[in-house]
């Protein structure tokens, strides 16, 4: 398998140290070490197992096949994942459901003065976005009982 870690099996010669001159007119400035994959051929595996494994060959195999048909969608392909973030002390009840009005980008939860409100910060903005020209510093918007 791909990562000895996981399956117990270690892996000799993976990378190969290739070291090259920064300038090859002036020796004194230096090289410049670059690590490239090597040949599959010339990689060497154990036979045994030289460590206990994290998991069985087949499970780590699958996460495999899984982790890189999430990631053949490209960039919307890695956006649509659900990913699942640390949970805050405070609960938003709108968390993801509001949007800025001006950007349309949705606003974040946020204590400000003991108070729940959502915001939405123009810094966060991509620079030289249209809306960044309208979009005022920060939109507070307080939730009420």
């Amino acid at each position: 398998m791909e990562n000895p870690r996981y399956t117990g099996y270690a892996v000799f010669g993976r990378w190969t140290k290739h070291e090259r001159l920064l300038n090859p007119d002036d020796v004194s400035a230096g090289y410049v070490v670059r690590f490239r994959k090597s040949d599959p051929g010339t990689v060497v595996r154990s036979r045994r197992q030289s460590h206990p494994e994290i998991a069985s060959v087949e499970t780590f195999a699958q996460a495999q096949l899984l982790r890189r048909s999430r990631g053949a969608g490209g960039m919307r392909g890695i956006a649509k994942l659900e990913r699942d973030r640390p949970t805050s002390r405070n609960v938003y009840l709108l968390k993801g459901l509001i949007r800025c009005e001006i950007c349309r980008r949705k606003m974040q939860g946020a204590p400000i003065r003991k108070a729940v409100c959502y915001r939405c910060v123009a810094r966060t903005l991509a620079p030289g976005s249209s809306a960044l020209e309208s979009h005022p510093k920060t939109v507070n918007l307080r939730k009420t009982s």
